[in-house]
């Protein structure tokens, strides 16, 4: 059950605490690095507060936009970003190899440029987009009946006849690994998950996963007493530290292919 599932998309972002300038040189430089490292881009350009890298999706090869700069509705109070967004033309395990190496090598452009500009990063965000083939060949039904329970007959109520049919679940980032016994997953992370009928094709599901790492410095007086006895100073820290982007990628991508696929398969018994 639940076999086959795609990845279709594959997005990670690293939030700079300050926004230093981009000079041209600098631009010029991360652009010679990310195609000597072998990736192709097709369109260069700047846009706004942004340096943007494009290369447009085939089917035979993935999509990739890559951003670099202020980011945030404020431009007072713009942040630098990172951005690795691949749109996915293939399937299969040779896709995430791909996409892992992609996003690592611009991430290592990045900090060959303006590690020594760049502040401390304050949020790593992945966001990775699936789609997978629903038992029966119903999402909306599998969804709605096996997996919420839900009863038909309480949508007759809202009077309208829905074609699709999701859920939303949201977990906070204190969830780290300090309550003895339990087994935690994505530690630091803040994590949404929806799972819906993929409205271009209804026999699908439409997964998206969204993990964020935020660096974390709380006094300990303000947790709860269960996790202030185990904490061992001060303050509690998390992801101070940001790791390259294959560490993050991997986590996620296991997570939905492992963690998410049981859950539904266990909700459909």
């Amino acid at each position: 059950m639940l076999e086959g599932i795609t990845l279709k998309r594959s997005a990670i972002a690293y939030i700079h605490r300050q926004n230093p300038p981009l000079a041209r040189a600098e631009n010029m430089s991360f652009y010679d690095r990310v195609t000597a490292s072998g990736a192709e881009i097709t369109q260069f350009m700047v846009q706004g507060p942004e340096l943007v890298l494009l290369r447009q999706p085939t089917a035979v090869q993935n999509g990739l936009e890559i951003r670099v700069g202020g980011f945030g509705p404020n431009p007072q109070l713009q942040q630098l970003r990172l951005l690795v967004n691949e749109l996915i033309a293939g399937s299969g395990p040779p896709v995430m190899t791909l996409v892992r190496e992609t996003a690592d090598l611009v991430y290592d452009a990045f900090v060959a440029v303006w590690g020594e500009k760049a502040t401390e990063v304050v949020l790593v965000e992945v966001t990775q987009e699936m789609l997978a083939p629903a038992p029966r060949g119903e999402a909306r039904r599998f969804l709605a009946e096996d997996v919420a329970h839900l009863d038909p007959a309480a949508l007759v109520h809202l009077g309208k006849n829905f074609q699709g049919f999701g859920i939303r679940l949201m977990a906070p980032p204190l969830e780290m690994g300090l309550n003895a016994g339990e087994p935690h997953v994505l530690p630091g992370a803040d994590v949404e998950l929806r799972v819906e009928t993929f409205l271009g094709d209804n026999s699908q599901l439409h997964v998206v996963m969204t993990a964020r790492w935020p660096a974390l410095t709380i006094p300990t007086h303000q947790l709860p007493p269960e996790v202030r006895s185990r904490v061992g100073g001060p303050v509690l820290q998390a992801n101070i530290k940001a790791e390259r982007p294959s560490h993050y990628l991997d986590l996620s991508y296991e997570y939905v292919t492992k963690n998410v696929k049981a859950f539904l398969e266990y909700g459909s018994q």
